[in-house]
């Protein structure tokens, strides 16, 4: 199977449950500029993802099941606040937020502010939030970008709130740049020697000056002592992209052009030779929840998947879950399509839809046509259920019957909880 989408750098997430010589930055001021990003998935996401869990802790890998279930319970990572056009936003890993349904900031002092995520780097790991409902309060402080990248063995502070007895602790260290670019799945980062630990994911790493050179995103696989932070020339372009996209939110009928594009592209690349790794964000939540792990299966039984793809999805997965499973579903939906549906040739559907809204989009393909729902989720139109898809046989999970319990308990409190969840399957 061709898939070279999986040259994408896997690290070790690490998430929980200016020019010359200037003044030294504050202590004080370091401490009351860096965040704590506190996340919650949605009800069915934690339910499908526990269920999962189950199997790996029936078959005996307790440490896999555990490792599921951190990433749908109240967890945490580090942010820190930035300007852009006058605006303020939060920064932290996608991977931080990647299952987030309404992520909360917290500054010092323990106030908690509702965020939304405006934007996610398709390449690196990066996210963009704004505030919900109106700006934030006076007196957040922001911190500033470096002018200049990172060079090898400058002085740089991490900071950021690890966990502590599950409970984020403000940390900060110091370290020197090893490799300022240090190339993973040709994806370029800042190697470091700055301590960090679980819940420092998203923190800024600083020069000297207190400038920020880079975004700490984990550990190097297989390697001691080696971190890893996105640069600043990276955030800077998703600070741009997040801006524009924010702008263009306030022009009336935005939504219906950027739900046709994503629609579009998406169809053109599942029927395409090859997917771009966009693809992969554009599989949203729910797809991810009620596909994502018969997709994996799918993609370890498929003939045309090498010895080589099924040792790397094996691998990826127990580092990055939710990433590998939104590729799996991505990649499920390009070999379908590339098998039996053609040509893309079109979207249609989806007038007059608003964010607040689920919209259905037929995409057409030459051979066939197959019906989709899409969210707006995270700042872009994401696929949130589709048709057609082929059966793929599961092992038995004991918590099958309590999540679909769950579920008809959520669908009498709320029936229209059930329009986005997989079509008829035809």
């Amino acid at each position: 199977m061709r898939a070279p989408l999986f040259a994408a750098a896997v690290l070790i997430g690490v998430m929980s449950a200016g020019c010359g010589r200037v003044m030294a930055p504050s202590p004080e001021g370091l401490r009351e500029k860096t965040v704590v990003v506190h996340v919650h998935a949605s009800h069915r996401v934690a339910q499908l993802f526990s269920a999962v869990a189950d199997r790996f802790e029936q078959s005996g890998d307790a440490q896999t099941g555990a490792f599921l279930r951190m990433h749908v319970s109240d967890s945490f990572g580090s942010g820190f606040l930035v300007r852009q056009d006058g605006r303020m936003y939060a920064i932290t890993n996608r991977h931080v937020v990647d299952l987030a349904e309404e992520p909360e900031i917290e500054i010092e002092g323990g106030v908690r502010l509702a965020a939304d995520v405006v934007y996610t780097h398709p390449v690196y790991d990066l996210a963009i939030l704004a505030p919900r409902g109106g700006p934030w309060p006076e007196g957040m402080h922001a911190m500033n970008i470096s002018m200049r990248p990172a060079r090898d063995l400058d002085e740089v502070i991490a900071t950021g709130h690890p966990g502590l007895n599950g409970v984020p602790s403000y940390q900060s260290t110091m370290g020197r740049v090893a490799n300022s670019s240090l190339e993973i799945g040709h994806v370029t980062y800042i190697q470091h020697s700055a301590p960090i630990d679980p819940g420092s994911s998203g923190g800024p790493l600083l020069n000297d000056a207190g400038y920020v050179v880079g975004v700490n995103a984990g550990k190097a696989p297989g390697r001691d002592n080696v971190y890893v932070a996105v640069p600043a020339a990276a955030l800077k372009e998703a600070l741009g992209r997040a801006a524009v996209l924010v702008r263009a939110r306030e022009n009336p009928g935005w939504e219906a052009v950027a739900l046709q594009l994503s629609c579009r592209e998406l169809a053109s690349e599942m029927a395409g030779d090859d997917l771009a790794r966009s693809s992969v964000f554009a599989i949203g939540s729910d797809l991810v929840a009620e596909r994502g792990f018969e997709s994996f299966r799918f993609l370890e039984t498929d003939a045309r998947t090498t010895d080589a793809d099924r040792a790397f999805f094996r691998a990826a997965f127990s580092r990055e879950p939710v990433a590998m499973l939104r590729a799996a579903v991505a990649l499920r939906l390009w070999a379908e399509a590339h098998d039996l549906d053609g040509s893309a040739v079109g979207c249609n559907g989806g007038g007059g839809a608003a964010p607040t809204e689920d919209a259905r989009m037929t995409m057409q393909f030459s051979k066939r046509a197959r019906e989709s729902v899409w969210r707006f989720e995270q700042g872009q139109w994401r696929l949130a259920a589709i048709g057609g898809l082929r059966p793929v046989a599961l092992p038995p999970a004991a918590s099958n019957k309590a999540v679909a319990k769950d579920d008809k308990k959520e669908e009498k409190k709320d029936p229209a909880s059930r329009r986005a969840r997989t079509l008829p399957r035809k």
